[in-house]
Parts: C-alpha cells; sequence; structure tokens
C-alpha cells in the first residue's frame, strides 16, 4: 500500500490527495488499522487470485448486519465475494471501525434484491474521488496562502496548503515548497471524518445514492482494497484482499514461535539465573510479594451517596509535594530542557535527524526493536552510522521475539521481507553491539530510553515499528541538560549488567564507573525534572503517582492503554469524591487480547463512580498522568507489571510551562476527539473474564 502513496506524494490536488483521502477514510474515528488483525495477512491464493482477475471492475455491492457481499461481472457469470466482522461496541455513538477480510463465496446464492434484508451499497471508484478529495480537504485546510495542514495518515505524513494562486496543494512533510509553514496538525480521523461528511452531505443531496458506501481504490497493484462506509450505524469497515501467495511480506511464525520458548526457558531461566543470581532472586521475591499483595486487595466498595461537587480552590501544593517525592522515592531534581514530541509524525523524523547527526555514540534501550519495514529501515541507519560512532541496541528479548511474530495491521511497502530476527541483522556486517534483557521470572525491561552522543535522550511510550511511526496515538519526551546525565549512567549499568558478567558487572560498572564526562551544559530552556524508576524492590513511579492522586485537589487527568491495577483505579475513585475532576482517556480498540474487554470494564466502573470517562478513536498507547499541574510520561502502563515488575523510565516535572502544555496539546485535544461515556457499556461475561485475568498484569 505505501509505494503507489509515496510514488505521488508530491503532486497537486488532482494527483495525490484521492489517495490521501483513502487512507484517511480508513481511520474514520480512529486509526482503523488497528482493528485489522493478524489474519488479514494471511495468503488466501484463491481469493487473490479471483480478486486480481475482476480488475478494476465495480461490483455491485450489498450490506447486512455484519456482513457484505460483492458480486463482480466475469467473463463466466459472475465472481462472488464475502466479508463478515466483529461488531463494535460503540456502534451509532460515535464513528467507529472494524476490518474483515474478503474470500470467495463458494454459495453465493442468487443476488439479494432489494426486498430482502439486505442493504444495497452505493460504489463509489476512483473516477469520484478527485471531486471529493477537494471538498474534504477545503473543510480543514487555511485558506491563507502557504499555510500548511499536515495530515498524518497510514504511512506517511503530507502537507496540505494552498498556493499563492488559492490552488489546493500537496507535498511531503521534508519536502514541502519554501515558504509553506506548518499552522496545525490533523489527525487520519479528522481527515476521515471531513470526508465522511461529504458523503453525509451526498447522501442527504441524493437519497437514492445512501446512506452505504463502498470506496474503491487501488493502491496496491497486486490486489484491490475496499472501504464500507455506513452512515447510518457510523461505521467504517476496511475490507483487505488477501495477498497473492507469492507475497514475501510473511512471517516464519514456528521459527519464531521455537525461538521464544527457547528464550523463556534456556535464557530467561537458564542463562539468567546462572550469571544474574542476586538480581533473578531479588525478582523472584518480588514477584511473589506482589501476587499475595494484589490478591488482598480489597474490592471498590459500592458507590453510595450523592457524588461530591468539583473543588474550586487551588490545587496542590507543588513545591511541598516534590519535596515529599525527595523523601518518599529517594530520588532529586535535575536540570534540563524537555519537549512534547506526539505521535510517531513527530518523534521518528526527530529521533532520525539525532540519528544522523550522531558524532560519537548512539546508545539504544527499548524493549521492543521490530522487525518489519519501519523497523529494518532504522536498522539499516544504524548499521551504516555503526561505521562511525559507537552504536549499542539494549532490547528486551521476549518483548521482541513476541511482537515479531505479529504482523503490525497496515500493509508493509511491497517487497519487503522481514529478516529472521532484529537482533542479528543490526549486528550482520556492521559494528552495531547488541545485548538482550533475558526476562528471569517473565520480568521484562519496558524502558524507552534513546540515547545520542549522551546529549540527547528521547524518553516515553514509543518502541521500534511500524505501530508506533504510523498507527498508534503515543507520545516521547525530547530531553537535553544534565538530566541526559543521569540517563546515561543507567543505560552504562543495564548495558553491563546484560553482559555475561551479569550482576557482577552491574556492581563493579556501578562502583567504578570509568572517566567522568563533563557536564552537560543547561539550556536556557532548563526546567527542573524528576526521573522516576521502577526496578527490582525500588518502584519509584509507582510511590510517586499514588502519592499525586492521594494529595490532588483540583485536576486528574490519565492517559493509558492499559489500566488494570485495582488499587490505582481506587485512587482515581478516591479522588473524585473528595471533589476532584477526575477524568481517564482510555482506547477503543487495543492491541492486547482481551484488553478491550477490560477497558469496557473499567470504564464503566469508574463511570459509575463519577469519573469522566472519555474513549479514544483507535489505539492510544499514551503513559501520562496530569495532577494540579505535576506531570509524569514515560514508558510505565497503570498496570501491576509496569508500577511492581518491570523495568521502566518516567520522567516528571511541575514546570508550569511544560504542565500547560501538556494539558492543551495531550489532555485537552484528546478529550475533543473522544467520545464521552455517559451511559455504562454493554458488557458480557466474557469481557468480565478477560478483566479479572488482565488484572493480574
Amino acid at each position: 500500500m505505501v509505494a503507489p502513496v509515496a510514488n505521488g506524494l508530491v503532486r497537486s490536488v488532482r494527483g495525490g490527495p484521492r489517495r490521501l483521502i483513502l487512507l484517511a477514510v480508513l481511520g474514520v474515528a480512529g486509526d482503523l488499522v488497528q482493528a485489522a488483525q493478524p489474519r488479514l495477512l494471511s495468503a488466501r491464493g484463491e481469493a487473490a487470485a479471483q480478486l486480481e482477475a475482476v480488475g478494476d471492475r465495480a461490483p455491485l455491492a450489498f450490506a447486512r448486519d455484519n456482513r457484505l457481499r460483492l458480486y463482480f461481472p466475469a467473463a463466466e457469470g459472475q465472481a462472488v465475494f464475502k466479508a463478515r466482522w466483529r461488531k463494535p461496541t460503540l456502534l451509532g455513538r460515535t464513528y467507529t471501525s472494524a476490518a474483515a477480510e474478503l474470500v470467495v463465496d463458494e454459495h453465493p446464492g442468487d443476488t439479494p434484491v432489494t426486498s430482502s434484508d439486505w442493504r444495497r451499497v452505493t460504489v463509489v471508484d476512483e473516477r469520484e474521488w478527485p471531486a471529493l478529495a477537494r471538498a474534504a480537504a477545503d473543510l480543514l485546510v487555511d485558506v491563507e496562502p502557504l499555510a500548511g495542514t499536515v495530515v498524518r495518515l497510514l504511512n506517511f505524513e503530507a502537507v496540505l496548503y494552498h498556493d499563492v494562486r488559492g490552488v489546493l496543494r500537496e507535498a511531503s512533510l521534508e519536502g514541502r515548497p519554501p515558504g509553506v509553514r506548518i499552522t496545525h496538525h490533523v489527525t487520519a480521523d479528522e481527515f476521515a471524518t471531513a470526508v465522511v461528511r461529504r458523503l453525509e452531505a451526498r447522501a442527504a443531496e441524493d437519497p437514492s445514492a445512501g446512506p452505504l458506501f463502498l470506496v474503491m481504490p487501488r493502491l496496491d497493484p497486486t490486489r484491490p482494497d475496499f472501504i464500507l462506509v455506513d452512515l447510518p450505524r457510523r461505521l467504517s469497515v476496511y475490507l483487505s484482499a488477501p495477498p497473492l501467495p507469492t507475497d514475501p511480506r510473511g512471517r516464519p511464525g514456528g521459527a519464531i514461535s521455537g525461538r521464544m520458548i527457547g528464550s523463556l526457558t534456556l535464557e530467561s531461566h537458564g542463562l539468567a539465573l546462572v550469571k544474574n543470581p542476586v538480581s533473578a532472586a531479588a525478582r523472584l521475591v518480588n514477584l511473589g510479594y506482589h501476587a499475595v499483595a494484589r490478591v488482598l486487595t480489597p474490592p471498590l466498595p459500592a458507590f453510595q451517596g450523592a457524588l461530591v461537587g468539583l473543588n474550586a480552590g487551588p490545587g496542590m501544593d507543588l513545591e511541598a509535594f516534590e519535596r515529599t517525592l525527595d523523601r518518599i522515592t529517594h530520588t532529586r531534581r535535575t536540570s534540563g530542557s524537555a519537549q512534547l514530541l506526539l505521535d510517531g509524525g513527530q518523534f521518528f523524523p526527530a529521533f532520525e535527524a539525532a540519528l544522523r547527526a550522531a558524532r560519537q555514540s548512539i546508545h539504544l534501550r527499548v524493549c521492543i526493536f521490530d522487525r518489519d519495514d519501519v523497523a529494518v529501515d532504522l536498522a539499516d541507519l544504524l548499521r551504516a552510522r555503526s561505521a562511525e560512532v559507537d552504536v549499542r541496541v539494549l532490547l528486551d528479548r521476549m518483548s521482541s521475539l513476541a511482537v515479531a511474530n505479529s504482523p503490525p495491521a497496515s500493509q508493509m511497502r511491497a517487497g519487503f521481507k522481514p529478516p529472521p530476527t532484529i537482533g542479528r541483522y543490526l549486528e550482520r556486517d556492521s559494528r552495531v553491539r547488541v545485548r538482550p534483557f533475558l526476562n528471569p521470572w517473565l520480568s521484562a525491561d519496558h524502558s524507552k530510553v534513546l540515547l545520542v552522543d549522551e546529549a540527547v535522550a528521547f524518553v516515553g511510550g514509543m518502541n521500534l515499528g511500524r505501530e508506533y511511526r504510523y498507527e498508534w496515538h503515543d507520545l516521547m519526551v525530547e530531553l537535553r541538560g544534565p538530566v541526559v546525565d543521569q540517563l546515561a549512567t543507567d543505560f552504562s549499568r543495564a548495558w553491563a549488567h546484560a553482559s555475561l558478567g551479569g550482576d557482577l558487572a552491574y556492581v563493579a560498572r556501578s562502583w567504578f564507573p570509568g572517566p567522568r564526562r563533563p557536564p552537560a551544559p543547561v539550556p536556557s530552556d532548563a526546567m527542573a525534572l524528576r526521573v522516576l524508576k521502577t526496578q527490582t524492590l525500588d518502584h519509584q513511579i509507582r510511590g510517586a503517582v499514588f502519592a499525586a492522586l492521594k494529595r490532588a485537589r483540583r485536576h486528574v487527568f490519565l492517559e493509558n492503554p492499559y489500566l488494570t491495577d485495582r488499587s490505582v483505579v481506587k485512587a482515581l475513585v478516591a479522588a473524585r469524591r473528595r471533589g476532584v475532576d477526575v477524568r481517564v482517556i482510555l482506547p477503543n480498540q487495543n492491541n492486547l487480547l482481551g484488553g478491550t474487554s477490560s477497558n469496557f470494564l473499567i470504564a464503566n466502573t469508574l463511570l459509575r463512580r463519577g469519573v469522566r470517562v472519555f474513549i479514544y478513536p483507535g489505539m492510544t498507547h499514551v503513559k501520562a498522568l496530569w495532577v494540579d499541574g505535576w506531570v509524569c510520561l514515560g514508558s510505565a502502563n497503570f498496570n501491576n507489571l509496569s508500577l511492581r515488575l518491570n523495568q521502566e523510565v518516567n520522567v516528571a516535572t511541575s514546570d508550569p510551562g511544560f504542565a500547560e502544555e501538556v494539558r492543551t496539546r495531550l489532555f485537552e485535544t484528546g478529550f475533543r476527539r473522544s467520545h464521552e461515556l455517559t451511559v455504562p457499556l454493554v458488557v458480557t461475561w466474557t469481557d468480565r473474564l478477560a478483566e479479572r485475568i488482565l488484572r493480574q498484569l
């Protein structure tokens, strides 16, 4: 899907935006691609061959509930395909999305007639896209000449703007003409919503044309793709054609599974216990203690009485709170600058620019280094830079292997073939050094700390892969100044601990850190920053989170996809009972099996107790907390794994300028883009079972 779009990116509206808008429609009310399960990439030769044979011919289309049939004219009779998808939980409340794979209907029967319960679908082919593209873009793009709007789509970012003659133009973010300035950003769901508004207008003007539309793009030359837009149900469905048998994008699942088994047995509970006996024993004690603590956590009390009105006084005393954190976390604030980078469109270009500008070292500590096309492109850059600078990659072995066996939701570029393992690929024909964290007792290094020249650091929730670049909502913070020295020291110790020397190497590096580096200069825009971590038997992030929730007076804003720690839920409810304005953003879709079910149960629990709950369209992977002007961001989720067991790194500050930026750019924008619940969601016993299971994580 990527190649045809990228090749035609820098074009006028006549050539480019029809593809641009098409990709945006895939994300109506959120990143639709998150609904696309790995099965969409399974090889089904018969369906692929037949779909390729029908070419660009428009079908007759009929829909009923969560099913679709397509009847293509063929040389002999007709070729019939069918699709079925799972009904989204929020159907009808806001625009939501689903995905399905088209398969051959071997027993189609007669074409449905208007008297049946099948509904006729209006087919929108490529010839109709230019006018629709212009109309949708006009709803979002500034009319002022050379004022550019950045639109984030599934596989790239593009800039739309009007030239000096008022003609709508499109350019790549890096290749936009001189003088085009960026005035605002638009997400895929916002752009797609503009498209849907035009379809709604068309349906209103011509009742015979709607209210169901089937868009027929041809982004991949080897197969067609389709998008069904159901206006009454406020639903879009991405219909994927199966790849041809020769498609090189498949992944050797059996080989990866074998490596996973070996990793969990021989490495995680063999080699890791031998070289890290002390830390592995400590992790086992930590695991047992917190398993008992979770069991003994009392359930939430039933809601009683009327809700307390919201407080109107000042928020908590931030300076007093910072002194409290000094005491309970045994950490100290340091100085540095912090720049908020939202989504892959802001982070990845900044990160890649830093990699290219490196003069001494690139040290990456990441949970997941995937092996999709985005990750491999970064790996190629690291391999090239390793000839000139010191490149080290510390990754979580179990997490990287697990994700490598699950293809991304969006399609990778045509012809791409993933390497067997990313670690060996990084080291092959290069000077890159790779060390894995070996996961004793299923613990993980969930940190994301990316260091360049020990002068700039990126900390947050993004791993290295396609989901983070194009598909999910997430954030990173770019740090400079003395705070980076602390992160560099932590990396040095973690790198030593991952060596064959294990615990002894960690102690030696801690006692004898080597030559002192010159202290980093303090940036002119420096603020007071605090690095917080989750380490074995040292839960700084957990302590800080609960201290903030306990002291909150005015506002608590939280965003996370995995809010499964019942203690955090209880603290949120307790804050609301004190009159605090508590708001939580959860995703509509979740990459974790059972994650959506768990989130909906938590959403109902919070909603019934007065907490405002917002359902984000698509997948948000953000881990953020804002309490009365104190901000905590990073890799730690609000679950037991991140707050008690895994290795995590967050950055926190009460700097008023940065806190206000996080409030407006992240939370206020998130509230506007999300659907606020007013009544509980309908859940089933399977949802309750999923929540109970994930509560342990």
